[in-house]
């Protein structure tokens, strides 16, 4: 008898040729074309995804993965994330989560700037907080995050708060950016942003918004675009418990803004005592003060750097 073919197999013989592609330089469009003929029932990849997303026809996509998200087209950065790999900056959470030394099962995750759920659908169902406040001004992100949230049935667990938040009640303009559903802005800083649209939104307080029973069991989360010295303005007396804080903290977006001193004069008005730098791969303690501020701000000021902090209280 002969040396048996290394194609006896027909699924070897069927996973033969995408295996000489992905070996291969080939454009990607030919790479998705050998992917769909020859492996019909196999995942695709990152990149055969982000291939997908980059050339889809329609307004919006289904992400898949632990949670289930509908996504915009337009949206080349969060969207297109969360098409291609199911989840969108996850490894924040999961570090504050082990920074963090009390259970949060039953805590309140406040998301300021929710987007479409990315952060507060995962938090509440894995079960790592009890349920959530969605805070989302932008109408298309709020009917997406809306649909998200129906999507892993978590109606009955998260609130959806249609404003922006701000010092003050009333009303402002957000700016809107067109290519990443993730990047509008509040602020005087917006006024200089060439060829950006803006919509007139409600603005409330984070004060207005947390009821006074809720406020000892909140974790906020607050990425709002240079803008989180104004909310937190806002919020002194949810503030006053020192509630675990997680912000943006990015020099170019408060110096537009202005923010980065109401910042300090707010955290600076409430017990909070400690912070940690997320960007950091095995982010440390440090004591918050004006001065370690100051640096964090030199640090992230080149370009459009930026990091995110978690504040804490009393350790």
């Amino acid at each position: 008898m002969g040396k048996p073919s290394k194609f006896a197999d027909w699924s070897a013989l069927a996973l033969a040729p995408w295996r000489w592609v992905k070996r291969r330089q080939i454009k990607p469009g030919v790479k998705y074309w050998f992917f769909t003929v020859f492996t019909p029932n196999a995942k695709p990849s990152k990149a055969q995804k982000l291939y997908l997303f980059d050339r889809a026809q329609g307004p919006f996509l289904m992400a898949e993965g632990r949670e289930t998200f509908v996504v915009s087209v337009r949206d080349k950065a969060i969207g297109r994330t969360v098409f291609a790999t199911g989840e969108y900056e996850l490894d924040k959470l999961e570090k504050v989560r082990g920074l963090y030394p009390k259970p949060t099962k039953d805590m309140v995750f406040v998301d300021v700037g929710a987007n479409i759920g990315t952060m507060c659908i995962p938090a509440v169902k894995r079960g790592y907080f009890a349920s959530a406040i969605a805070i989302e001004p932008e109408p298309l992100n709020r009917r997406l995050l809306t649909a998200n949230i129906a999507l892993n049935d978590l109606c009955e667990k998260t609130d959806v708060v249609a404003k922006a938040l701000g010092r003050d009640a009333g009303k402002a303009a957000l700016h809107l950016c067109d290519h990443n559903l993730g990047d509008h802005r509040m602020g005087i800083g917006s006024e200089k942003e060439s060829g950006r649209a803006k919509i007139d939104v409600e603005v409330d307080t984070l004060d207005g918004v947390i009821a006074p029973k809720t406020r000892p069991d909140v974790f906020l989360w607050m990425d709002t675009q240079g803008y989180e010295g104004f909310v937190l303005a806002g919020g002194a007396e949810t503030i006053a418990h020192a509630p675990p804080l997680v912000i943006e903290f990015c020099p170019h977006l408060m110096r537009q803004n202005r923010s980065f001193e109401p910042l300090w004069e707010a955290l600076s008005g409430a017990p909070y005592a400690y912070f940690y730098d997320l960007g950091a791969e095995n982010p440390v303690r440090q004591s918050l003060t004006k001065a370690a501020l100051d640096t964090l701000f030199e640090t992230y000021e080149t370009g459009e750097a930026y990091t995110d902090l978690f504040i804490t209280g009393s350790f």
